[in-house]
């Protein structure tokens, strides 16, 4: 299901940053390919903490995971926030990249899994 997720956010990115780019203009295009491409980072943190919590099974090693991953994100953003070029508005575009890939994902799974990718 993170394979989906994955190309999900990209798809969403995709389609965000041209439209951003379409009514925004280029700053902010670039504001929500960073966007996007921290969600998709982000995204890919969670799939390996959480592969190597499965392994170990260890409560410690999940809030440990969880707050290392929030301090490294919230240090990322404070320090994007200081660039004259980024755009809030395109960059918050982006980072909604993941949210419309998780739904959509989930929408996916309900309607194409269950009956297969070809039934309509």
């Amino acid at each position: 299901m993170i394979n989906v997720v994955a190309l999900a956010t990209l798809f969403w990115a995709l389609i965000l940053a041209t439209v951003s780019f379409m009514f925004l203009g280029s700053s902010a295009t670039y504001s929500c390919i960073l966007g996007s491409a921290i969600m998709l980072i982000n995204l890919i943190g969670i799939w390996f903490f959480m592969k190597l919590v499965f392994l170990k099974k260890s409560i410690a090693l999940v809030v440990g995971a969880i707050i290392f991953k929030y301090l490294i994100l919230g240090m990322i953003l404070w320090n994007l926030a200081k660039y004259q070029w980024l755009q809030p508005l395109g960059f918050t575009i982006g980072l909604s990249s993941l949210l419309l890939a998780v739904v959509s994902s989930v929408f996916y799974k309900k309607f194409f899994m269950k009956r297969g990718p070809h039934a309509f």
